[in-house]
């Protein structure tokens, strides 16, 4: 393969380091000083109805910059060629809902993202900027403690601090946006066109796809099993059925979320009802 030569893209910039980096940093940091400010200091306290319209917009401000994040890992998969790429652009952003799976699945989006560009730009010759692996990786991890420090802070009442123990994760997310969007944009047009191209080739081979109705629908009773208290046991057995019907029909992500969830939510509701049927049965 001929050697593809970086520069300046003749038809602009494949996304906005400015829009990007704004967006979500501002959105996530006004979000965090929101709650902190107006948010319960610890889980279960009581919020009183005045506080409800602000918490409300600042929740809002977090939800938002979230979901321009993900359009812009959303991006990130779709600047790959097939061939390079661990996962679809698709899966990379939806198994970023399924809880507590996220967790690992954010080293595979994000951390992983960096690596396979990083592959796909010294195998090519694209001569982009490097993506940045160890700003990704500390991101996730540091993501993990902070969330862990955050959950455990609002449950011992320091609810104030938990929104500061995210700040340094936050700059992280600023700086890998900014790296990120760096690289993309530095890669050749005529390399951005030619992945364009292989990816409507892919698409193109394959098979007509099954209806995901039964996927989607277990994904969403799986989500459900696990933060609807009790019931959450019948969901998530609902959810596993349907998860496995549809990947009998073919592969299929929201399936695959669907069990994952599902499965979860079945055990953790099943420990919760044995727990409490046991505790009665001595007390009584």
């Amino acid at each position: 393969m001929s050697q593809l030569s970086g520069g300046v893209h003749q038809g602009g910039p494949y996304v906005s380091r400015a829009f990007y980096v704004w967006s979500v940093v501002s959105g996530m940091l006004g979000g965090l000083i929101g709650i902190a400010i107006v948010g319960p200091a610890r889980f279960g306290e009581q919020i009183e109805p005045a506080m409800l319209p602000p918490l409300f917009l600042v929740e809002a401000l977090v939800f938002g910059a979230v979901a321009v994040m993900y359009v812009f890992y959303y991006k990130m998969w779709k600047a790959l060629p097939p061939a390079f790429a661990r996962t679809t652009p698709g899966k990379a952003i939806g198994f970023l809902f399924i809880p507590i799976y996220n967790f690992y699945w954010m080293f595979k989006a994000v951390w992983g993202w960096t690596q396979d560009f990083n592959r796909y730009r010294h195998e090519r010759n694209l001569g982009a900027a490097r993506a940045p692996e160890g700003v990704a990786l500390a991101m996730c991890i540091l993501g993990i403690i902070g969330t862990a420090a955050s959950l455990l802070m609002l449950a011992v009442g320091e609810g104030k601090l938990a929104g500061i123990l995210a700040l340094p994760n936050l700059v992280l997310t600023g700086i890998f946006l900014w790296q990120s969007a760096t690289a993309l944009n530095a890669v050749p047009a005529e390399a951005r066109e030619q992945v364009l191209a292989e990816h409507a080739a892919l698409a193109a081979q394959k098979p007509p796809v099954a209806s995901q109705g039964m996927g989607i629908t277990s994904m969403v009773l799986g989500i459900a099993s696990i933060v609807v208290c009790y019931v959450g046991l019948l969901l998530g057995i609902v959810a596993i059925v349907l998860a496995v019907v549809q990947k009998r029909r073919g592969r299929s992500g929201y399936a695959t979320a669907g069990l994952i969830c599902g499965i979860a939510g079945t055990a953790l509701w099943a420990l919760v009802i044995i727990i409490l049927v046991v505790v009665l049965a001595l007390y009584r």
